[in-house]
């Protein structure tokens, strides 16, 4: 084996590693989630408050997210994301002081903020460790890490809510700890070594500006599934918490499924501009699907299809970003770049949880499946310009 082949391995194994700890930090946060969702609408019966848990989940990462992005570029990325993990394991810790509601939403905006920063790390080491050639490859198994992460902490948040929160205080500091134990940093070069700032990285942004406004509006009307779905199961289908583990299960199954079918060549990671609008379309669809649709059991098919869609969009996209943003600005671009995608988040679950309160939610999933419709349009245009933007064509765009 020569230098480079060694080189290579190394850093395929580094890869792995760390990818593990993002995910198991990842599937605490679902197994947060999940839990406390269905908690505060069976003590209290207020999709309200049910709904402040995505919201405040959000609102951390975006109190953080600038000064984060600068900090992963002018610092070492894995020893960032193991400050990070440590932290996270204290976050957790908060529990065990008590499960008012002040409690449960600071260590939702805490530990999810860290997560956050953990999962944007690994984002920017992909740039340092994984050859161009396969970065397709890396953010698929990132993606579906990702939804397996997902499922492990779904499926641990409906035991949990049956076992109750003595274990779950337990488990969620257990799950930090293997994180940060895996996440133990290595010696990497600073990205950027001479000290740019934040103007050059508007440079990129405004290239890609009307894609991240469709990218804003889309996410802050996807996380109705968030705010709506324990009320959805519980309190229009009259389901058990079975059900509602089930639907939430749909999303990340049909994420590794279609993750799965990247990685074979049957779904291609090459940017597509009819297929992406087509998918952004459907997501709408399904989304409508979701919320009229009066079988319980119909539930995690739609889901499950959302999740397939999704992979294969982010996919696309997230190649196409780590191939033309430099190196040295990554960390930054993805700062800027979440204020848009995830931006509307926070803003529109409070709005959503208010809304429920004045109209039947149920008619409110409607109008924003409805409006996601309406804008998938909007993305053929959008990405048009982005690809133009960077000199690349339809036909140009595929990342191996």
């Amino acid at each position: 084996m020569t230098l480079d082949n060694l080189h290579i391995e190394k850093n395929r194994r580094i890869f792995y590693r760390f990818l593990l700890a993002r995910n198991l930090a990842k599937a605490s946060t679902f197994l947060f989630y999940v839990y406390f969702i269905w908690e505060l609408v069976a003590r209290f019966h207020s999709v309200f408050l049910a709904g402040l848990i995505p919201a405040f989940s959000l609102l951390g990462y975006l109190i953080i997210v600038v000064p984060e992005g600068h900090l992963l570029d002018r610092k070492n990325r894995s020893r960032v994301f193991f400050a990070a993990d440590v932290l996270l394991v204290l976050a957790y810790s908060l529990l065990f002081l008590g499960n008012t509601i002040i409690i449960v939403m600071a260590t939702d905006l805490i530990s999810s903020l860290l997560a956050w920063v953990a999962s944007d790390s690994l984002q920017g080491m992909i740039k340092s460790i994984v050859p161009e050639e396969q970065y397709g490859k890396a953010v698929s198994m990132n993606q579906t890490g990702t939804a397996i992460s997902e499922i492990l902490g779904i499926v641990g948040g409906g035991t949990m809510i049956y076992l109750g929160i003595f274990y779950l205080r337990i488990f969620l500091v257990i799950l930090a700890f293997l994180s940060a134990a895996l996440s133990f940093p290595i010696a990497m070069d600073t990205a950027d070594i001479h000290r740019k700032n934040y103007g050059e990285v508007f440079v990129f942004i405004r290239k890609m500006a009307f894609l991240l406004i469709l990218s804003l509006i889309l996410n802050g009307l996807f996380i109705s599934l968030d705010v709506y779905g324990s009320g959805l199961i519980r309190l229009v289908l009259h389901a058990p918490a079975t059900y509602y583990t089930l639907f939430l299960l749909g999303f990340p199954v049909g994420s590794v499924l279609g993750g799965m079918l990247i990685s074979m060549g049957k779904i291609s990671s090459k940017l597509s501009l009819m297929l992406v609008t087509v998918e952004v379309m459907l997501v709408g669809i399904l989304l409508l699907g979701v919320a009229i649709v009066p079988y319980v059991i119909a539930e995690p098919f739609l889901t499950l299809a959302l999740g397939a869609d999704i992979i294969s969009i982010n996919v696309q996209l997230s190649a196409f970003t780590l191939r033309v943003i430099p190196n040295d600005l990554t960390g930054r671009y993805n700062s800027i770049s979440v204020l848009f995608s995830a931006g509307a988040s926070p803003v529109m679950a409070l709005l959503f949880s208010v809304l429920s309160r004045f109209l039947y939610f149920p008619f409110v999933l409607e109008g924003a499946a409805i409006i996601a419709i309406a804008v998938a349009p909007l993305t053929y245009f959008a990405l048009k310009s982005m690809m133009l933007a960077f000199g690349v064509t339809d036909k140009k765009a595929a990342i191996t």
